[in-house]
């Protein structure tokens, strides 16, 4: 487990200025749960290296950040008689309002409660939001057009997993890769 994490160095340069957004992509006939778990463990062992814990890395080196905000998973809320999308976009507005140019945002396949053209306006759209506001952001998508915004902003980053297949069964590796 130790040397999946320490993996992570690739992806997680938080103490490199110039580069406040990275977005993650990966082929669509794999399964984003590897993502995902990438994503929870920056959130963990951020947290946990801001307490003065053990971080399980071989060498880590994560810049303080005064904000941890995350953007998981879609259920509808019934209390508050929400769609998905609902709640996805008072996340996304919460984080939007509330992030700073020292926050780490986490955020897994925004866009995904609606149309796809829809979804990728919106990812795209928040993108750039949080670009400009210098937020340092993990973004995983299925979105494949949102790897332009790389072009655009020199800022931006595109990572993937590795990914091999066996026996007609593609399997996502915990190996990030630009």
């Amino acid at each position: 487990m130790v040397e999946n994490i320490a993996t992570l160095d690739m992806l997680l340069r938080f103490d490199n200025c110039s580069t406040n957004f990275q977005l993650e992509t990966q082929h669509t006939y794999c399964s984003f749960a590897n993502l995902s778990t990438h994503l929870k463990t920056v959130a963990v062992i951020t947290v946990l290296a801001h307490i003065g814990c053990y971080v399980p890395a071989v060498e880590a080196s994560i810049a303080l950040r005064d904000r941890l905000f995350t953007r998981f998973g879609t259920s509808d809320d019934m209390q508050e008689n929400a769609s998905t999308f609902t709640v996805e976009m008072q996340e996304t507005a919460f984080i939007l309002d509330n992030c700073t140019c020292r926050s780490l945002v986490l955020m897994d396949e925004l866009g995904r409660g609606t149309s796809n053209e829809e979804g990728f306006a919106i990812a795209w759209s928040v993108s750039e939001s949080l670009m400009k506001k210098g937020a340092f952001c993990l973004f995983a998508t299925h979105f494949h057009g949102l790897r332009e915004l790389s072009e655009l902003y020199p800022s931006c980053s595109n990572y993937h997993l590795q990914a091999t297949t066996t026996d007609k069964v593609c399997m996502t590796l915990p190996i990030v890769q630009p």
